[in-house]
């Protein structure tokens, strides 16, 4: 499974996730990036798994795939992630996936 976003597209997911820090323990998170020919929705959940985040992509109307990105410990996996985007597109040959 693929999720293809383009670099603004990261670039807002990695500001997305500074601003799901703040509200990692209480609140609600919903942010939307609209590309050319699709909108991405970061949406905060919580259940009693934990605390997660779902990347979903839309074309039209029609919900095209998600993604699931766990809090981890103390938000750390969001960081994590966020962390490996600003790698990939510096070209970091420590991007390991």
């Amino acid at each position: 499974f693929a999720l293809n976003i383009d670099l603004g597209g990261v670039s807002w997911a990695v500001q997305a996730r500074q601003q799901l820090g703040a509200c990692y323990k209480g609140g609600s998170f919903f942010s939307k990036y609209h590309s050319s020919s699709a909108v991405f929705c970061l949406q905060k959940y919580k259940n009693d798994r934990g605390v997660f985040v779902e990347m979903s992509k839309w074309e039209g109307c029609v919900k095209k795939g998600h993604i699931i990105l766990p809090a981890g410990y103390n938000g750390r996996g969001w960081l994590d992630i966020a962390t490996m985007l600003l790698k990939v597109i510096c070209n970091d040959a420590r991007a390991n996936f």
